[in-house]
């Protein structure tokens, strides 16, 4: 699949800062924002391409990959993609009683939030009005 030109794409940062990047291919983008070319407000959390409302979450791990040729922009768009990006306002408690604190990250797919984190893969079916999309 070529690497076309994508008119607009948006890249949030933790603590809200937004980058707009215009009229570069996914790939450069992607380059731009890794070399951190946005000054030093570290990684994005979030992509989104206005044109088509496509969201993704902004795994370092795998964009690093896909730019060293170890992922294709197919499979880093299928590991990613996801329909919004949240946190919640309060403290969430699993099915096993994990105690998740206020704030964390969470990727939304269908009904369910899965939380931002390597080392636990937790998945809850809240209500939208614990969460609040970032």
């Amino acid at each position: 699949m070529p690497d076309k030109t994508i008119e607009k794409i948006l890249f949030k940062y933790p603590r809200g800062q937004q980058l707009e990047v215009k009229d570069k291919s996914f790939t450069e983008a992607v380059k731009f924002v890794l070399n951190g070319n946005f000054g030093k407000v570290g990684t994005p959390i979030k992509i989104t391409f206005p044109a088509t409302n496509k969201i993704l979450y902004f795994d370092d791990d795998y964009f690093r990959q896909f730019i060293q040729g170890h992922l294709s922009q197919k499979e880093v768009i299928e590991l990613t993609q996801c329909d919004g990006l949240f946190r919640n306002k309060e403290m969430v408690v699993t099915e096993k009683n994990a105690v998740i604190d206020p704030q964390s990250l969470w990727k939304k797919e269908a009904d369910n939030y899965t939380l931002v984190d390597n080392d636990n893969h937790i998945v809850v079916t809240k209500k939208a009005s614990t969460f609040t999309e970032v």
